[in-house]
């Protein structure tokens, strides 16, 4: 189909130019012969679409050949990374080496190369008073189905002896459009900020069961990829993103 539609223009216009060229009655031979040449460009444009198309159907193929090489290169890569259980966290040493997410940032180095008490994966990106603003993109669970949500940090702790992870309280804004009114409903949740995953996690505020993460990529302490998550499944069924203002 595709070859049809390239060639077809050509093949059209080459058929009214040579049409053109045998009915033309023409006192000047020079305008015949100008027909003529142009048929014969077009002939060689007609050729030239076509070994084009040919090109294109080799390339294509040759992709199509090399999706799996990709994707077996993809697996490689993360078997070389290494993978920890849930639960644990990944050092990123030569050995893969996995400790409990429970010593992370606690003072104690337990990897061997002590990326467990770096700076950057013990940075919080969360302070109390700050404004986090998300559009959402999709929203298959929610009862509100709000298009934008704002996050007020209240406060952020750390405990004493519990340093891995630190307990937080935010208030949740949610902006929803229903039967041409606007609806706003602020939600005061609780929740824990983990360092190994850099995830915060946000209980159910409603009776929908429906609990908040956002995911710090290492490195981004401005925004987060969150998600609405069901309690009792752990599905996602919402993804937004939030960005500090």
């Amino acid at each position: 189909g595709r070859k049809m539609g390239a060639l077809l223009p050509c093949t059209l216009l080459l058929a009214l130019v040579a049409a053109a060229a045998a009915d033309c009655n023409c006192p000047d031979d020079s305008v015949k012969g100008h027909l003529e040449s142009v048929s014969a460009r077009i002939t060689h444009m007609s050729a030239q679409v076509s070994d084009i198309d040919h090109m294109v159907d080799d390339t294509v193929g040759a992709m199509k050949g090399k999706i799996p090489d990709l994707h077996e290169l993809a697996e490689r890569v993360e078997h070389l990374q290494g993978h920890c259980d849930e639960g644990y966290f990944l050092c990123g040493d030569e050995d893969s080496t996995c400790v409990s997410s429970l010593a992370v940032c606690d003072g104690d180095n337990d990897c061997p190369n002590g990326h467990d008490e770096h700076e950057p994966t013990c940075e919080m990106p969360l302070s109390a008073d700050s404004h986090w603003e998300a559009k959402v993109l999709v929203d298959d669970c929610s009862t509100r189905q709000p298009h934008l949500m704002e996050m007020d940090i209240v406060s952020v702790t750390k405990s004493t002896f519990f340093t891995a992870r630190a307990k937080v309280v935010a208030d949740v804004i949610t902006h929803s459009n229903i039967h041409d009114s606007h609806l706003e409903a602020r939600l005061r949740v609780h929740g824990l900020y983990s360092y190994a995953d850099r995830t915060l996690t946000l209980e159910p505020p409603e009776d929908d069961r429906l609990a908040i993460t956002c995911t710090f990529h290492r490195g981004h302490v401005d925004h987060c990829h969150g998600h609405m998550v069901h309690e009792g499944s752990g599905e996602e069924c919402a993804a937004f993103e939030f960005h500090k203002k």
